[in-house]
């Protein structure tokens, strides 16, 4: 197996904010549309007939001044988000894991390795012990695939 480069998988992943700032030689940055903060329990059994979603309630951006995107000011905790991108599926075994600029802001996500694409992700987003200041369309994951 091999990385494919960006531009190779570019086909595949749509919603993209700015195709030049995004598309890296083997990757793709994506990035935060919607936050959820996780309200209620989720439940889990073997045959799925009584899984249950965890509740999330959405959490609004806050806009400062002229700026026409918003800021989501978040304390310590585990958070979902939602990605502006959606992936097509893709011959390959997909990772997306933390961008570099998420883990300098002492915040990370798991890393979610894919086979079977199902187009939109959301993603838990583990935030540090200081929080995180985050602005609507930042760059949170890095897409890769290897085929």
């Amino acid at each position: 197996m091999k990385a494919l480069t960006g531009e190779s998988i570019l086909g595949s992943v749509s919603g993209l904010i700015s195709e030049g700032h995004q598309v890296r030689d083997m990757s793709i940055d994506l990035t935060v549309k919607r936050v959820f903060s996780l309200e209620d329990a989720g439940s889990l059994d073997f045959g799925g007939s009584e899984q249950k979603d965890a509740k999330r309630n959405e959490l609004p951006p806050v806009k400062e001044g002229e700026d026409e995107h918003g800021w989501w000011s978040l304390s310590s905790g585990i958070y979902l988000i939602e990605l502006n991108e959606k992936v097509d599926p893709i011959e390959g075994l997909g990772l997306m894991s933390p961008h570099p600029n998420l883990l300098k802001a002492g915040c990370t996500h798991s890393t979610l390795f894919v086979h079977e694409w199902k187009g939109e992700y959301i993603l838990p987003i583990n935030v540090g012990s200081k929080g995180l200041d985050i602005k609507e369309n930042a760059k949170v994951s890095k897409l890769m695939v290897l085929a």
